[in-house]
């Protein structure tokens, strides 16, 4: 039953079944009783059990423990920073269909250029990487990429294909709540970023997608 909203008819008795599927929600009749269902409850072992109200606690459904691993969706598509690092961030984008998330990496050189070092458009210490990978329940594994050699808002010369240059997981605890851990490899670096939303639209939609 998990993923399930579960709800019921205080009169007749009915319980029913609530998931979203494909962005759609479905529902279904689990059971017919002639009970007053006044709540649901869950066991440690993921049993889940209807209370009646005249008395009485009844199963609904037995099976093996629930996991309670975080699940990844596309309820995380959003901007999300590390409060520390004022001017960096990261976009995100999950692609449920095809377990596959994309991050852009927005922030600076690991060093401060020269005084004397210009920039025709911008700050000469910016940099953005870009990282993308495959997700499985609460983690992604995403690799690293650096893309050079374009001009602004011009099709030549032609950037070639982007270069790998490290890993990063992401791992979410919650809808507002991921550690990344990053390797970095021409540098010869790793360290991990706690990240939080910049703002909180979507975590409604993502609590829903759990």
């Amino acid at each position: 039953m998990r993923g399930l909203y579960l709800f019921a008819d205080f009169c007749s008795g009915t319980v029913w079944g609530l998931r979203s599927d494909g962005g759609q929600w479905a529902v279904a009749t689990l059971a017919d009783t002639s009970f007053q269902v006044s709540t649901f409850g869950r066991g440690e072992d993921g049993s889940v059990y209807l209370a009646n109200l005249n008395g009485g606690v009844y199963l609904l459904s037995d099976g093996d423990p629930l996991p309670e691993v975080f699940q990844i969706n596309a309820g995380l598509n959003d901007a999300w920073y590390n409060l520390e690092t004022a001017g960096q961030g990261f976009l995100l984008t999950v692609f449920p269909e095809a377990k596959i998330m994309f991050l852009a990496w927005f922030t600076y050189d690991a060093e401060r250029p020269r005084e004397d070092v210009a920039a025709l458009l911008g700050e000469p210490g910016h940099r953005w990487l870009t990282a993308q990978g495959p997700y499985d329940g609460d983690t992604a594994a995403l690799n690293i990429y650096v893309s050079s050699g374009g001009v602004f808002d011009s099709a030549v010369p032609v950037v070639g294909p982007p270069v790998q240059d490290g890993t990063m997981t992401v791992t979410w605890s919650g809808c507002n709540s991921a550690l990344l851990r990053y390797k970095i490899s021409s540098l010869g670096i790793a360290g991990e970023i706690p990240l939080e939303r910049i703002a909180l639209d979507n975590v409604a939609l993502c609590q829903s997608l759990q």
